[in-house]
């Protein structure tokens, strides 16, 4: 953000900062694709958790094929900037809320053995997200607000599960 050739990319929206085609859009793009295989890795390890916590096959392939889309879809958006095809940048930035989505409002029928706290916080972030869309959508705020924010909820609800995740399987200190 800081050496991008346009200081007011943020009028525009967050891809903005990979058009330019200088070495700011380079590692801009680059930290997209990087961070994708990263949530792909990610899965790997959130499967191998999840069986150990018990959690059915069901719930354990959902998810894992859930957040390998959401990781093959970030690094997409990196691979196909805005300008080099709007279509496939857009599908795919798409396709990762699509399926954050499903992981939020799915989370009941999904894991199953998660604590009734992780699903209220999974409804907290889900009203999070119908608040800034409501808001985007009624032109509060623009487009880069907007993704900054879903951003944010995507990768704190990430932090969430795993937390929960790691003190599912832990007895109740109150027992």
């Amino acid at each position: 953000m800081i050496t991008t050739s346009d200081p007011m990319w943020w009028t525009y929206h967050f891809s903005q900062l990979g058009t330019f085609g200088d070495m700011s859009s380079f590692l801009f793009n680059g930290t997209l694709i990087a961070g994708g295989l990263l949530v792909t890795t990610f899965t790997l390890y959130v499967s191998h958790d999840l069986a150990a916590l018990g959690e059915g096959p069901r719930g354990i392939r959902v998810v894992g094929t859930a957040l390998a889309i959401m990781g093959v879809m970030l690094a997409c958006v990196g691979i196909f900037p805005v300008n080099v095809n709007m279509l496939l940048h857009n599908l795919s930035a798409s396709g990762m809320a699509l399926m954050f989505l499903l992981l939020l409002v799915g989370g009941p029928w999904i894991v199953r053995r998660m604590p009734r706290a992780y699903f209220l916080a999974s409804w907290a972030f889900l009203a999070g997200l119908v608040i800034s869309i409501a808001l985007f959508a009624t032109g509060y705020f623009g487009l880069t607000a907007f993704e900054i924010i879903v951003f944010a909820l995507i990768f704190g609800w990430l932090a969430v599960f795993i937390r929960f995740m790691v003190v599912a399987d832990q007895p109740d200190p109150r027992s």
